[in-house]
């Protein structure tokens, strides 16, 4: 089962306040971290494969390795498009809200828990050509 949420993540009050975990490549157990940027994923830290901070350009897709009972949070940052994380195929990967940059209420950061085994695809709806697979393990 795949539990989907829009939460600031990281116990913030306040999701558009929550920033990602850009000192060290380390996150806490159970959770992992993704930048979106216009036109590339970042790994952040929880990532398996991510070895510090790396960025991944389309047509490459970011892979993102995680255990199960692992949220990932997604950041949307130094963004002045629009991005929406949607299902690639019959992936299971739920949709996230649509994040705006022009609406200062705009959800920043989108939060999925993975608690079975899989891989789970996804892409960005407006940027389609940015992309990655969440493996759960």
């Amino acid at each position: 089962m795949i539990s989907f949420i829009s939460l600031g993540g990281c116990g913030e009050k306040d999701p558009s306040q929550a920033l990602p975990n850009t000192s060290a490549t380390a996150c806490r157990p159970g959770v992992a971290q993704i930048a979106v940027h216009d036109g590339s994923l970042q790994h952040i830290c929880g990532c398996t494969e991510s070895t510090g901070q790396s960025v991944v350009y389309p047509p490459a897709a970011l892979t993102c390795t995680v255990p199960v009972d692992t949220f990932v949070l997604f950041y949307f940052l130094d963004t002045h498009l629009r991005h929406q994380l949607v299902p690639q195929g019959t992936s299971g990967f739920n949709a996230g809200a649509p994040f705006n940059p022009e609406r200062p209420s705009s959800n920043k950061v989108h939060s999925a828990g993975f608690s079975q085994t899989g891989s789970f695809a996804f892409k960005d709806v407006f940027l389609p050509t940015v992309q990655g697979v969440i493996v759960v393990q």
